[in-house]
């Protein structure tokens, strides 16, 4: 898997991730919440604005029935979540920028 992939930048290259995870996964749980994932982002229609700064990139979450589109930091040691894009939770990770669905 290229960095493009691995460290997606647009929404296109999110799919592509997705797409590799779910054809390489072996546990129908991870393969299922990835599809569920997927169908509550298109159902929303959201159309990606954010310019992600050096280091960012795009992942999705999707716990019990939280779900979101996370922008996160590549570092040297640890990757760290930076907010959410969109969610259809209040949580910590939301800031001013971060459009919620209920």
């Amino acid at each position: 898997m290229t960095d493009k992939i691995l460290y997606p930048q647009n929404i296109e290259n999110l799919f592509l991730k997705l797409e590799y995870i779910v054809k390489n996964e072996q546990n129908p749980e991870k393969i299922q919440n990835i599809e569920n994932w997927i169908i509550w982002f298109k159902k929303n229609d959201f159309v990606f604005e954010y310019k992600l700064k050096e280091n960012e990139y795009l992942s999705y979450y999707n716990n019990d029935n939280t779900k979101a589109l996370q922008v996160w930091k590549h570092n040297e040691c640890v990757d760290n979540i930076v907010f959410n894009i969109l969610s259809n939770t209040c949580n910590e990770f939301n800031y001013d920028e971060t459009i919620i669905i209920f």
